[in-house]
């Protein structure tokens, strides 16, 4: 469980890493499909060299692909509508709302795999949904929601590939959870390369773009093999748990990025939205942690 919780810390600060770095791209080209299609490529390139051997090509069967392709397609659509809605919303926010992740995937969890609720956990949920809404609170009576209806899309798809991720490692074969986690972050990123590769050369989309997605696709790369390890120990429900912990995390970085000029990558408010978002987001971890110790 150490390891696990280990590694989904890792892969939040990564993530939220991600974020800024992928605000900075889309902010040149505005583009979400160019990111989206060079970052995989790449990714899946970065995959290949360990495949050989971490994938135990030899005993994969079957069985592995329904939820590969699964938690593969629906992470795709999932993270198109992301980079859709980043070029809309400051990163700071955008990672604290992503907490909504961890009440999505026990409810869809209820809904098609037969889970229950006890009453604290509906009331998790409904602190999450509002500590979501706050974060978009701007002062007086307005609230910013451009482009959260691109999250409305985002969160499901994202929860639906984080359920399939587990389903993927509990049929992957191998000895150990790491290993077979690895194996299979392996096959998702070979896969979702192999699949947009084509893309690469049609409209906007060219080699010359590769360079400028590296940062973004490393970083992220780096924070789905983490991912896959944290699903393979904990298991989707309380890996996104633990990987909410991007929420404070972005606030803190985009409160230095402000105070170090950079307000291209995070847009400057005053201290009492600053001060608005920090509760929001303490509300969101209250949430986050009553599901958990409801579930744990």
């Amino acid at each position: 469980m150490l390891t696990g919780i280990f590694c989904g810390f890792l892969t939040a600060f990564l993530q939220v890493a991600s974020y800024f770095i992928s605000r900075a791209f889309l902010q040149k080209s505005g583009n979400a499909a160019v990111l989206l299609t060079a970052s995989q490529v790449l990714i899946g390139v970065f995959s290949l060299p360990a495949a050989p051997f971490l994938v135990p090509w030899g005993s994969l069967s079957w069985r592995v692909l329904p939820p590969l392709v699964f938690a593969s397609f629906t992470f795709l659509v999932g993270q198109f509508f992301f980079f859709k809605a980043l070029n809309c919303i400051e990163s700071s926010r955008i990672a604290s709302m992503m907490g909504l992740k961890v009440v999505a995937v026990p409810v869809l969890l209820s809904l098609f795999w037969g889970e229950h609720f006890v009453v604290l956990q509906w009331v998790a949920l409904l602190m999450a949904m509002i500590a979501a809404v706050l974060i978009n609170y701007r002062g007086g009576a307005l609230f910013a929601f451009k482009g959260t209806g691109y999250l409305f899309i985002t969160i499901p798809m994202y929860a639906l590939s984080d359920i399939g991720v587990n389903l993927l490692i509990l049929r992957m074969p191998g000895e150990g959870l790491a290993a077979k986690a690895a194996a299979a972050a392996l096959l998702n990123n070979i896969l979702l390369g192999v699949t947009l590769f084509p893309l690469i050369r049609i409209r906007h989309i060219r080699f010359k773009v590769l360079p400028a997605a590296a940062p973004y696709a490393l970083c992220w790369g780096a924070s789905i093999v983490l991912f896959f390890v944290c699903f393979g120990y904990l298991g989707a429900a309380f890996g996104n748990v633990v990987q909410a912990a991007r929420g404070p995390l972005s606030l803190l970085a985009g409160i230095l990025l402000v105070r170090m000029g950079l307000t291209r990558l995070e847009e400057p408010v005053g201290w009492r939205i600053w001060t608005f978002r920090t509760v929001s987001t303490l509300l969101m971890a209250g949430a986050i942690l009553l599901y958990a110790w409801t579930r744990y």
